[in-house]
């Protein structure tokens, strides 16, 4: 298995974890100090030079110095004025950052042995079969825009009307593949999906009416569901696996980590 990655660019994150550490180390509420060691210069410089891949001349290196203490003091003000907790953006990078930092940036999960990826398979094994899915066309209309009674339209769909044509400037038509009944919950609703799904292939079927607007549907062609042996997913398992084992590593270095903090919880005016 291949170490766990940060982050692509590794430099950035290499400068962005330095921040960090400088940052709790010395928080600006309690000391003003901007220390830069000699170690950390040495890192600015050889993130720098594999940057740009060349060795750093000396102008560049104090360059690259004084570019880490204004960022340092970038970032002192950004905590003083409680950015790190009104900017979500900001909060998200912080928190996956500290995810990294308590699984270790180097931690690499073992090997799964075959009994580890058939045991995670059986205990999982509505995650590895080829659900239902179909390839619908679709007519739009947003709301107030049918040009004419749902019935009227439907009508002239099952009399073999194109569809693209009823939907020139007031509509959209289009077809979309592969659509399993999960997919299309996900953006209309469990009981869209569902009347969706219950149409008989090849006939139009609506109006399907929601907040974004009117709908009518024609599956073209269905696949059928079927589960997935355990060969045909076996490196998606370990896969999974693997994510799995990190998972609970960070759950229990956070579970130890929250023994830190009394944590209070209020919920309608009371405590729990």
């Amino acid at each position: 298995m291949k170490p766990l990655r940060t982050h692509p660019a590794v430099v950035l994150v290499f400068v962005s974890a330095l921040l960090f550490a400088v940052n709790a180390a010395w928080a600006p509420a309690e000391r003003k100090t901007i220390r830069v060691t000699g170690e950390m210069i040495e890192q600015i410089a050889e993130s720098r030079a594999e940057l740009i891949g060349r060795p750093l001349t000396q102008d560049e290196r104090d360059s690259a110095v004084d570019a880490f203490i204004e960022d340092e003091v970038l970032v002192r003000e950004a905590f003083r004025q409680g950015i790190d907790r009104s900017d979500r953006r900001v909060r998200q990078f912080l928190i996956s950052e500290a995810q990294f930092a308590l699984l270790g940036r180097d931690i690499e999960a073992p090997e799964p042995t075959s009994e580890e990826t058939r045991e995670y398979f059986d205990a999982h094994r509505d995650d590895y079969s080829q659900r239902e899915a179909a390839t619908i066309d679709y007519l739009y209309f947003a709301p107030g825009a049918l040009p004419r009674s749902p019935e009227a339209i439907l009508a002239e769909l099952d009399a073999g009307a194109d569809p693209a044509t009823i939907a020139r400037s007031v509509g959209e038509y289009g077809r979309a593949a592969n659509l399993t009944r999960r997919a299309i919950s996900g953006v209309q609703g469990r009981e869209f999906a569902d009347q969706v799904m219950a149409l008989e292939t090849g006939r139009w079927g609506g109006p399907l009416r929601t907040p974004r607007g009117t709908y009518f549907n024609r599956i073209v062609e269905r696949r059928a569901g079927r589960e997935l042996s355990f060969d045909e997913v076996r490196d998606r398992v370990a896969r999974d696996w693997e994510a799995s084992w990190y998972r609970a590593q960070l759950q229990e270095s956070l579970a130890e980590l929250r023994g830190r903090y009394d944590i209070e919880v209020q919920d309608g005016g009371l405590e729990r």
